[in-house]
């Protein structure tokens, strides 16, 4: 089964104990670790097996954000929810409480960056950040950020296409234009030619023309854009739910 590149997979996930009372379930992060047997699945909102295979086989991560019972005879279910980097939407779907009891699912929270295997294969990452701006010191400052933030990728086993680490060297000190008006069919270029689109979070980003352009390129493409936030030193991505309370 081809993997989706999601978030969920650079990020290393350490399962914890269930919430001590399951009306504090909503907003809590779920993993389904195995796949449960077809009745539990059938009909509404339920998954489907291959949906399960799909999130199973990219450690795909959940919110729950509902528990429900409809009557003291009935299974609990759970109302989940979930953010598709690609299409950019969220889904909902519901799986039964029991997968929690039965072990087949576990609550995780986010521990920093996953290692890369190699042998699931080379994954190239563009990494976007802003760069244009007047002051001399904002440039030098975001260009220090790409080089800190593709040294740690890099580290981790991805492979790593920085545009600002190579156009840096190139406009300082000559009368290159550092606009990305200038670098767009370059910078284009390179993003079709890697796996997902990694925005890094430094100050100014949302006012970043440039970047929204390559966001709006790997959308058009098909492509995970997918977030990095700096904080103490390290890197790390972004959950799904994070994203979408930053895009709300």
């Amino acid at each position: 089964m081809q993997k989706i590149i999601t978030p969920d997979m650079l990020i290393q996930w350490e399962e914890i104990p269930p919430p001590k009372f399951k009306k504090d379930y909503p907003e809590k992060l779920i993993m389904i670790k195995k796949m449960p047997p077809r009745s539990q699945y059938l009909g509404g909102q339920y998954f489907t097996s291959k949906e399960l295979e799909t999130l199973i086989s990219n450690s795909s991560v959940l919110e729950i954000y509902r528990r429900a019972k409809d009557g003291s005879h009935m299974p609990a279910i759970l109302q989940c929810r979930w953010w598709c980097p690609a299409c950019g939407h969220e889904h909902d779907r519901v799986i039964p409480e029991s997968l929690l009891d039965e072990g087949k699912a576990v609550f995780v929270k986010p521990k920093g960056m996953k290692k890369h295997s190699q042998e699931d294969g080379p994954l190239v990452l563009y990494l976007g950040i802003p760069y244009s701006d007047p002051d001399p010191a904002v440039r030098q400052q975001r260009f220090e950020h790409s080089q800190r933030c593709s040294a740690q990728l890099i580290q981790h086993g991805y492979a790593v296409i920085s545009p600002i680490c190579m156009g840096h060297s190139i406009v300082s000190g000559t009368d290159i234009p550092e606009s990305f008006e200038a670098w767009k069919t370059v910078c284009f270029r390179m993003l079709e030619a890697s796996d997902v689109l990694c925005v890094l979070k430094v100050e100014g980003w949302e006012k970043s023309i440039g970047l929204h352009a390559e966001i709006a390129h790997a959308q058009h493409l098909g492509k995970p854009v997918l977030f990095l936030a700096e904080k103490d030193g390290q890197y790390s991505v972004e959950t799904p739910m994070e994203v979408k309370k930053a895009w709300a």
